[in-house]
């Protein structure tokens, strides 16, 4: 099981190795449910508490995101990420990728 150790160190330092700028995160609940990780705020003893994605945007599509932002600017406060507590034990596994700007995936050197 996923724990506070691992988001303190493990965590950290896999994004590191993928380039922390160019890295995405989804947590994968038991349930099925995924999360796409904006910000992680705390790592507590039982518990994580992020900041991620609106459910009905696709993190992997800069355009969605931009529309997802732009739909709630109306919100009050100007809410553009939900926040979420989740408990160690409901997360199944996370997904560590890179993904180039329009979603593509690439190996290797970018080239232009």
């Amino acid at each position: 099981m996923l724990n506070a150790d691992y988001f303190k160190s493990d965590f950290r330092k896999q994004l590191s190795e993928l380039g922390d700028s160019a890295a995405a995160a989804c947590l994968v609940l038991r349930n099925g449910m995924e999360y796409a990780v904006h910000r992680i705020f705390s790592i507590e003893e039982h518990y994580l508490l992020a900041q991620v994605y609106p459910r009905e945007c696709d993190p992997r599509d800069p355009d969605s995101v931009q529309r997802c932002h732009n739909a709630r600017r109306g919100i009050q406060g100007n809410v553009l990420h939900d926040h979420i507590a989740i408990g160690y034990e409901e997360i199944s596994h996370i997904i560590l990728t890179t993904k180039l700007p329009d979603g593509k995936k690439e190996l290797g050197f970018l080239r232009q």
